[in-house]
């Protein structure tokens, strides 16, 4: 007998199967007190079991049963009273010696004891309950932007005359009404989104190149679209919100959604993860999941392994080695979770030290599994991932950073021994502010306090940190060959912005600022609209949002991708 393991689509078991050759049926099982009893219960097995002869050979398979064929085999060989204590979890042979072949071909002995003999199972379960819930107030969603890849969600059809492709003032998305459709939660990446909404149902819309989308859109048929006389020629099936394929028949509670640039992930209620699309590096497709000892190839003395990695995830997966997730925050090619008891995991691309942890280049995807961030044990609150930084915040109020540092955006001054942070490290600047809320940027950074104020650090030649560039002395920053401003050195208090701000988020060039009545500010490089201000002339300072789609303020959220932003409010 041999024992072969058959996996499912996701790469989990869905139950073994025995291969038994009709020259093996008649085989006793050797060290038994009654082999033939054994034989005779396989036998009755095999005729209670459907079986499928193979066209080919003269083996047989089981089918689908309901138990094992080692399960069985122990029930019989195995006392009542080590039966009673096995189900408790208790092996009573202590020193029981395995023997396994080693790479030189002889062999070694492992003890096995009752820690090692059962391990539990990483699998979901509700058992214990649910630990997370979803939002269920329904919201207004605005955009503004350029969105050539359907990044806007407005669909590939002019609505009340607009362009879906550009917007350069806050428009609502007709296409996400809080009363028809009801999204209580977005998710922006850098091409892409995703959204919850109050039903459960997961939407996603933009680039879906990497199977980002979660759903096949190479059936689109242009003509189609172009035949409409209000058609433009962008995907209809990427540029409008439409559920993720293979996620409904799984039975998830989803309450968490979290985008990267090429990836989506989702958090269910009972605290696992699923995700689907890829991770990006330098030399492009990285990959999404990492399988160990899948292959093995067997010589005269030796037996090889490979590992070997899933480029790309096109349907919903769920993220081994993940459990009691609260939070996730997704960057650029990387993503954070945080558990219940305060502890944050990483996994993805780490080429920038986007993971706290060193990679060695034969095993670099192992950073497709997530691994513990050397972080304050059961100490972190919440968790900000960036492009290629992050920030983790603990309950002494310390910001701890890592990730990529040229233009010193963790808040570490940038110098040429610190273009990378490969651990935590404490941000000097921010000792002393209440920290409420932080957003990583491309570059640079924000951060606002409990009081209301806004800090900015990091990359400033594009009126980043929104601050007059002739007020910078050289004290607080780094100029480059033609005098002007190019890093802030340390977060900074931005005058210009409105005083009891709650909220901030930044994009590759260009922050926003949302304050506690909901009034959006933004500032920073305007190239395709980006900043929402009607103009693509760089904003220096932080400047009101206006226009019918913010008339009513009220807004609470704000993602900025690419090239675009995403608002959200609670629908009037």
């Amino acid at each position: 007998m041999r024992l072969r393991s058959k996996l499912d689509k996701t790469g989990r078991n869905q139950h073994p199967s025995l291969t038994l050759t009709t020259s093996q049926e008649n085989t006793v099982v050797k060290g038994t007190p009654d082999g033939n009893a054994v034989v005779r219960t396989v036998r009755n097995m095999l005729k209670s079991i459907p079986l499928v002869a193979s066209a080919s050979s003269a083996a047989f398979k089981f089918g689908n049963a309901t138990r094992s064929w080692k399960t069985e085999i122990t029930q019989l060989l195995t006392p009542s009273s080590r039966k009673r204590k096995l189900s408790e979890g208790v092996d009573t042979r202590e020193h029981v010696s395995l023997r396994s072949k080693t790479p030189s071909g002889g062999t070694k002995r492992r003890k096995v004891t009752a820690s090692s003999y059962r391990k539990p199972r990483n699998t979901p379960s509700t058992a214990d309950g649910p630990i997370n819930s979803a939002p269920t107030q329904r919201l207004d969603v605005v955009v503004f932007g350029s969105g050539e890849n359907g990044e806007l969600g407005l669909g590939s059809i002019r609505y009340d005359r607009k362009n879906p492709v550009v917007a350069d003032k806050p428009r609502m998305n007709h296409l996400l009404r809080a009363d028809e459709v009801g999204v209580v939660q977005v998710a922006v990446g850098v091409r892409h989104c995703a959204a919850l909404t109050h039903e459960g149902v997961v939407l996603t819309w933009g680039l879906n190149d990497s199977r980002a989308l979660g759903r096949n859109t190479t059936s689109w048929e242009q003509s189609k679209d172009i035949n409409y006389k209000h058609a433009t020629d962008i995907n209809s099936l990427e540029s409008t919100p439409l559920p993720v394929e293979g996620l409904s028949h799984l039975g998830l509670k989803i309450t968490q959604v979290a985008a990267t640039d090429n990836a989506t992930f989702a958090l269910t209620d009972s605290g696992f993860v699923y995700g689907w699309g890829t991770f990006h590096d330098s030399d492009g497709v990285y990959g999404f999941l990492r399988h160990k000892m899948q292959k093995t190839h067997k010589t005269a003395k030796t037996t090889k392994t490979h590992d070997f990695e899933t480029k790309f995830q096109a349907s919903p997966v769920r993220i081994e080695g993940l459990r009691n997730i609260k939070h996730l925050s997704a960057g650029m090619n990387h993503v954070l979770a945080l558990t219940t008891s305060g502890d944050v995991y990483a996994w993805g691309s780490g080429q920038q030290a986007q993971l706290a942890r060193r990679l060695v280049q034969r095993h670099q995807h192992e950073s497709l599994t997530p691994r513990m961030v050397d972080l304050p044990k059961k100490g972190i609150v919440n968790i900000f991932a960036g492009f290629n930084h992050s920030f983790a915040l603990d309950r002494q109020g310390h910001v701890w950073t890592w990730g990529l540092n040229n233009f010193g955006q963790t808040g570490i001054p940038a110098n040429d021994e610190n273009l990378h942070i490969g651990h935590p490290t404490l941000v000097p600047g921010l000792e002393g502010y209440s920290i409420r809320h932080m957003a990583p940027g491309f570059h640079h950074s924000l951060a606002c306090t409990a009081d209301g104020q806004v800090l900015a650090w990091g990359r400033c030649d594009a009126s980043q940190s929104g601050m007059d560039p002739v007020a910078l002395s050289s004290d607080k920053c780094l100029f480059d060959s033609r005098g002007r401003p190019r890093i802030l050195l340390n977060p900074t208090l931005i005058p210009g912005v409105a005083a009891g701000t709650k909220f901030v988020a930044a994009g590759m060039d260009n922050s926003l600022a949302i304050d506690e009545h909901g009034t959006v500010s933004c500032w920073g490089y305007s190239e395709n609209f980006r900043t929402g201000l009607g103009s693509q002339n760089t904003a220096e300072m932080p400047t009101e949002l206006v226009g019918k789609g913010v008339v009513n303020r009220g807004f609470t959220y704000a993602g900025c991708g690419g090239e675009f932003t995403i608002m959200t409010r609670p629908c009037m």
